[in-house]
């Protein structure tokens, strides 16, 4: 990277006037040859456009010399990014002056880390003007990779971002992989295994996806890393169980529950065992888990899932026919609804508890909700349940209505699935 770069970008973002080659001492022809990045900036001529531009002559001057002190500041910035640490904001804050960053390379660097930041706080408009104004005339070709070390450990990390959330997921994979390669500390490891995990778990690519967290097993075993011996526990369970493997989910889950866990991970991990054990029939079990998630739950203040397991407790207690608390606990779920999601859920379970009084009303409340639910996998399961409830109530138009709209989504299913 040369200083014809950063001259573009501030007559083109900050708006500087050119030269009038009329009166300055360059030629144009050694002008052009600037820009072009066929010379460099002549220390006389950069004192001239520092002043007539108000900009630090060092940004004109020392651009290729990197700040060993801005070095360690963005290694710790990615650090902290990588691994969701919640000082990242405050440092970026403190990089973020402009023409601050002497060293052309790492100003791109710090570029590329901050819309990264933007891109992890869901601030897609401030990621696409960074790109827009800065990355767009600054960032070098791709197939010039020369530069440091830490200028392609961000490099990749920023494409493996921005790929991840314009949906590409071979792209993102490949850039995260690249810099896994590039990766040594133990937990910046964890944390780009876990999203190579991440994006081949949303590609339901979950053979590949239990490949990577075997990996992180072994490497955190090796290692005694607890944190990645957890998140490596964690995505094998719930890996298995997306699979519909769920002895062998169970027994993962079970080797993380012998773990001390930070106490959200505890609570999420008591919930994912009443699931498995709920569907394996054993429903004595589930509640019994269930019962422990609420109570780590409410101890700690972790109110946001809290709607889930009390509606997954009182369709457990549904199960085994004891519907004095299927219903006590599906009030209390109905109680911290938050949204018409988990209020459509709750109905749901409602439905259930009355179809043999009120048939007609469950078929109602399925209805509804097979108008309102958008996901594939939820469709399917209302679908089953009309068709079940239609036959039951002596109406097999409506119920083979369903029959063929089920078939439809299973069309879809298979599709999405090859894709």
């Amino acid at each position: 990277m040369n200083i014809g770069k950063r001259l573009t970008y501030l007559i083109e973002t900050y708006n500087k006037i050119e030269p009038d080659l009329n009166t300055w001492p360059i030629p144009e022809v050694e002008w052009s040859a600037v820009l072009g990045k066929k010379l460099p900036l002549r220390h006389e001529l950069a004192a001239i456009l520092a002043e007539k531009w108000n900009v630090p002559i060092a940004y004109l001057t020392a651009y290729e010399q990197n700040d060993l002190t801005i070095h360690r500041e963005l290694q710790q910035l990615q650090h902290e990014l990588l691994t969701n640490d919640e000082r990242a904001a405050q440092r970026m804050r403190d990089l973020d002056q402009p023409m601050s960053i002497n060293s052309i390379v790492q100003e791109v660097i710090f570029h590329l880390l901050k819309a990264v930041y933007h891109y992890k706080e869901n601030q897609l408009a401030k990621a696409a003007q960074i790109e827009k104004d800065y990355l767009a005339i600054m960032l070098p070709d791709r197939r010039m990779l020369k530069e440091t070390v830490a200028f392609q450990r961000a490099y990749f990390y920023y494409f493996g971002v921005k790929y991840f959330f314009e949906g590409n997921a071979a792209e993102s994979l490949d850039y995260f992989e690249r810099l896994l390669e590039k990766s040594n500390d133990p937990d910046e490891v964890v944390s780009v295994m876990q999203n190579l995990a991440l994006i081949t778990k949303n590609n339901k690519d979950y053979d590949q996806a239990i490949h990577y967290m075997k990996e992180l097993e072994s490497f955190s075993r090796k290692l005694h890393h607890n944190r990645g011996l957890s998140v490596a526990l964690n995505y094998l369970g719930v890996l298995h169980l997306l699979k519909g493997s769920y002895p062998t989910s169970i027994y993962y889950f079970e080797k993380l529950n012998e773990m001390e866990l930070e106490p959200l991970m505890q609570a999420r991990l008591y919930h994912n065992l009443g699931v498995l054990y709920g569907k394996q029939d054993r429903y004595e079990d589930a509640i019994a888990m269930y019962h422990q998630t609420i109570d780590w739950q409410t101890s700690r203040g972790f109110d946001d899932e809290l709607f889930f397991s009390y509606h997954a407790l009182a369709r457990n207690y549904f199960h085994i026919g004891n519907h004095d608390q299927a219903a006590r606990f599906l009030n209390k779920a109905k109680e911290i609804a938050k949204n018409e999601e988990e209020n459509m859920l709750a109905d749901m379970l409602d439905a259930d508890i009355l179809e043999e009084d009120n048939i007609q009303e469950a078929i109602a409340i399925y209805e509804k909700a097979a108008d309102y639910f958008a996901n594939l996998r939820k469709l399917d399961e209302i679908y089953q349940k009309l068709i079940k409830l239609y036959e039951k109530n002596g109406d097999p138009n409506k119920a083979g209505k369903y029959e063929q709209l089920q078939h439809k989504l299973h069309i879809k299913l298979e599709k999405e699935k090859e894709a």
